[in-house]
């Protein structure tokens, strides 16, 4: 393993000690109470809950297009053309089809929220061009990044600095600059506290719980009893009794089959307690506290017992979790985009060159064909959009000549004035010449002697 100074690499600076994970299990204990233990791989893993948690909010986000705009002034804005060997476009075309060639835009921002949704942060390396701007967006395994406060001369913060650990063990210093970095609720503003860490008992409680009903089934659910037998047994007597008696009514394998005893041997079993019979209601309780740490309503865990306080169906609740979930998480990484992926070399954010970045939340909010119906007819009759805007909305073909505001009195196009544009009588036909009046002058005698001639 390489050793290293971060001072030589962050052009020495004063630091501090990397900052690690906000440790929550610090404040509580370095036990679970479950008797489990609980880290970020082991929940994924060992929780259903969490996992589908977690996969609905990376899928959910992964399916709304992240678009680059361009602002023209305090009210007008455009799309930035995606292209492939023009900044800024080529930035709004990795955003939008594949921040990576290895990667789609669904799969990258899925594996951002997964990073900060199961370890509080996510860490992307930034490839940029010859001119400082950025490209490409490679992700990196947050529990291999330490990150470094950097302070001045005063021992005052002055930056941040990153140290990654390779796969072979060395390790490479990153400059801010670097590193597009998105982080959740933080308890000092430089990493972001794990979620999982901070619902350890509750998770590992879950999956306490999951382990006792395996084993309670493996049993073929058949309570645990007790062996009588008239006569005395020796301690290896017993134990072959046992093993015997296992071999026969345990595991699903042997549900229900009949055992014959002998011997003077009887089978007494022991009620099953009522904490047990309680058991499913354990487990969904643990539900809910999951879907509590990631502000899920229950319905998309698959658990719809009980009441819900999200709306009266599908639609509210839905809106619901747009509104309360999701919105935090993709404002918060539209931020970090609009942070970290400027002009370098200009020192300047995107917002300072006019531009940023924007998930279309409207794709999660498409409502049956009625109720988009209704929302038209709303929009074009109160001139707030056009019949091309509708059309453009549901994917259908454009039409020339209906892309104007039109008021609701008589359809007419909205003119620059505010009021309807009527179209211009047609141009009055013109008259056709008048006849020369006929003449009464006789021809003179001079006259008709020349024509004689």
């Amino acid at each position: 393993m390489t050793w290293y100074d971060p001072r030589d690499w962050f052009g020495g600076s004063e630091t501090r000690a990397p900052i690690d994970r906000f440790d929550v299990a610090a404040l509580v204990g370095p036990k679970n109470p479950s008797g489990k233990t609980i880290n970020e791989t082991t929940a994924l893993e060992g929780t259903v809950a969490v996992y589908a948690a977690i996969d609905l909010l990376a899928a959910s986000v992964g399916q709304m297009p992240c678009l680059t705009y361009r602002r023209l002034d305090d009210r007008n804005r455009e799309r930035v053309t995606e292209t492939p060997s023009r900044w800024p476009g080529t930035l709004a075309r990795s955003l939008h089809q594949s921040p990576n060639p290895e990667m789609t835009a669904p799969e990258y921002w899925g594996t951002v929220v997964g990073h900060v949704a199961a370890w509080g942060d996510h860490f992307s390396y930034i490839d940029r061009d010859a001119f400082g701007r950025a490209q490409q967006l490679w992700p990196l395994r947050p529990d291999r990044m330490e990150v470094w406060q950097l302070e001045d001369r005063r021992k005052m913060p002055a930056g941040r600095a990153y140290v990654y650990d390779l796969p072979d063990g060395d390790k490479v210093g990153l400059t801010r600059d670097e590193v597009f970095h998105v982080m959740g609720l933080s308890g000092d503003g430089v990493r972001g506290m794990s979620p999982i860490t901070a619902a350890a008992t509750a998770i590992g409680i879950e999956q306490s719980a999951a382990e006792y009903t395996a084993r309670f089934f493996a049993n073929s659910a058949v309570p645990g009893g007790v062996l009588q037998s008239d006569k005395p047994l020796n301690k290896e007597q017993s134990k072959h009794l046992k093993e015997q008696w296992q071999s026969i009514i345990g595991g699903l394998s042997n549900a229900n089959r009949i055992a014959v005893l002998h011997s003077g041997v009887t089978w007494q079993a022991v009620g099953l307690p009522p904490r047990d019979t309680e058991f499913l209601e354990l487990r969904r309780f643990q539900i809910q506290e999951i879907a509590r740490l990631y502000h899920i309503p229950l319905h998309l865990l698959q658990e719809v017992t009980g009441t819900t306080s999200w709306g009266t169906g599908i639609e509210q609740m839905t809106i619901g979790f747009v509104v309360y979930c999701l919105a935090p998480w993709v404002g918060r990484i539209t931020a970090a985009i609009n942070r970290d992926l400027g002009d370098v070399a200009a020192n300047r954010t995107l917002l300072d060159e006019g531009i940023y970045a924007e998930f279309q939340v409207n794709a999660l909010l498409r409502g049956d064909m009625a109720s988009r119906a209704a929302f038209y007819q709303s929009g074009i009759q109160n001139s707030w959009m056009t019949p091309e805007d509708a059309r453009a909305l549901e994917n259908l073909p454009y039409i020339a000549g209906i892309d104007r505001p039109q008021m609701q009195i008589n359809r007419a196009p909205i003119g620059a004035d505010g009021l309807p544009k009527l179209p211009e009588p047609p141009p009055a036909p013109t008259p056709p010449p008048e006849p020369e009046p006929p003449t009464d002058e006789k021809p003179s005698a001079d006259a008709s002697e020349e024509d004689e001639q």
